[in-house]
């Protein structure tokens, strides 16, 4: 089946890359004409997207994107290791302004 996806984001190369691995035909559109940067660092300084709003701005993946990574697409998951993503805890330590951080189901699959 073709599948057209719209947007090269991390949502939209994540689904084109699950559904191309399944075997569909995918083609994945992007108004953005820049070039991608040969290393991370010059991505965070050089490149310009302009139609992503929160490009410039650090991200994070949940315990659940994480387990679904090295679940599907344990190759993906290890290159951004090796292009220097690291594992981050955002349960802890909390600031004292929040409060209910109560473990949930999916905060074993996260590493702690």
């Amino acid at each position: 089946m073709g599948i057209v996806i719209i947007g090269s984001g991390i949502c939209g190369l994540g689904a084109a890359l699950l559904l191309a691995r399944d075997g569909h035909d995918v083609t994945v559109l992007e108004r953005d004409d820049a070039d991608i940067p040969g290393a991370p660092l010059d991505a965070w300084e050089e490149w310009s997207r302009p139609g992503v709003a929160q490009f410039g701005q650090p991200h994070n993946f949940m315990p659940g994107m994480r387990h679904m990574l090295q679940a599907e697409l344990p190759d993906v998951y290890e290159a951004l290791a090796r292009a220097g993503a690291g594992r981050f805890d955002l349960l802890n330590p909390l600031p004292p302004t929040i409060s209910g951080a109560t473990p949930q189901p999916i905060d074993d699959k996260c590493g702690r």
